[in-house]
């Protein structure tokens, strides 16, 4: 996916210089058509562009949800064993004693379960 985008805008690059350059030497149709060809280039980038944000997007939202499934038990209980009142983000945080941030914790137990269970490749 990269290679083509970066050939596309490589492709776009070297066709608005060729334009420019030749700009006052070709015939208002000649220049027309050039301008014609590039515009669709630039429609096409954007189009594969947009596909490839999208499919990101997506494989970002489906692998969330995964994630989520494994740490909503693991977190649930942790909280439930240690006694824990409530967990906050951090990212939602002012000032906090670092001896309360548990992410430490329970990203080690995610990363044991994950590897137990087999739900990541450990390589």
């Amino acid at each position: 996916m990269q290679n083509t985008l970066t050939n596309n805008e490589n492709k776009i690059k070297k066709m608005e210089k060729e334009i420019n350059e030749q700009q006052n030497i070709l015939k208002k149709d000649e220049l027309d058509k050039k301008l014609i060809e590039l515009r669709k280039l630039v429609s096409n980038y954007q189009n594969i562009r947009k596909k490839n944000n999208n499919y990101i997007l997506d494989q970002k939202k489906k692998y969330s949800g995964k994630i989520l499934q494994v740490l909503n038990p693991l977190l649930t209980n942790y909280v439930d064993i240690n006694n824990i009142t409530f967990v906050i983000e951090k990212k939602n945080i002012l000032v906090g004693i670092k001896t309360l941030d548990i992410t430490d914790k329970i990203l080690t137990i995610l990363d044991n379960e994950t590897l137990e269970k087999k739900l990541i490749d450990a390589n």
